[in-house]
This record gives structure tokens, sequence and C-alpha cells, in this order.
């Protein structure tokens, strides 16, 4: 969740 903006598109899942 540390890079949820560098790579958003994908962690994005991981996020939500």
């Amino acid at each position: 969740m540390t890079n949820e903006t560098s790579n958003f598109p994908v962690t994005q899942t991981s996020s939500e």
C-alpha cells in the first residue's frame, strides 16, 4: 500500500 500511487493501476486492486 506504499506504492498505491505509483502503481495505482495495478495496486488499485490491492488497495481496494
